[in-house]
């Protein structure tokens, strides 16, 4: 699965996450797939929300599917592994993206971070995932 906005460094917006989130439920359907990977177009794995669109009057729940949550992945509990192939800087949502995941493979030079801590708005995808993320791993642990 490739974010694949490069032009806004795969910022985030209605219709990526639909896509992803779709990506999602079809690596769940039955099949040979074993899990997934996901990364970036470009030099940035992900920029977070679509701040310009948001600007622009862009909802940001702007999905079909708002039951997925941020970026179609915030709100799943997958059954298979997913990978996060991370190429470049995973900022805000795009970190959490990465949380989202099960494993992380980077190149050297990625880069992460939460500029929302700057500006006093506490990074609760990040808090949730990190819990979340715990229990899935021992559940994945004893399936494989």
């Amino acid at each position: 699965m490739t974010l694949n906005r490069p032009e806004v460094l795969n910022a985030v917006d209605g219709e990526l996450s639909d896509q992803l989130g779709s990506a999602l439920t079809r690596l769940e359907e039955p099949s040979k797939l074993r899990a997934g990977v996901k990364k970036g177009s470009g030099r940035a794995f992900c920029a977070g929300l679509d701040m310009k669109a948001v600007a622009n009057g862009a909802a940001v729940e702007a999905t079909r599917h708002p039951e997925w949550g941020f970026a179609g992945i915030a709100e799943r509990q997958l059954r298979k592994p997913l990978i996060a192939a991370v190429n470049g800087d995973a900022v805000g949502g795009g970190f959490e993206i990465v949380l989202a995941c099960d494993l992380a493979i980077t190149v050297p030079s990625a880069r992460f971070a939460l500029p929302e801590v700057r500006h006093g708005l506490i990074a609760a995808g990040a808090v949730f995932f990190g819990c979340r993320n715990s229990s899935r791993a021992r559940s994945l642990q004893n399936r494989f």
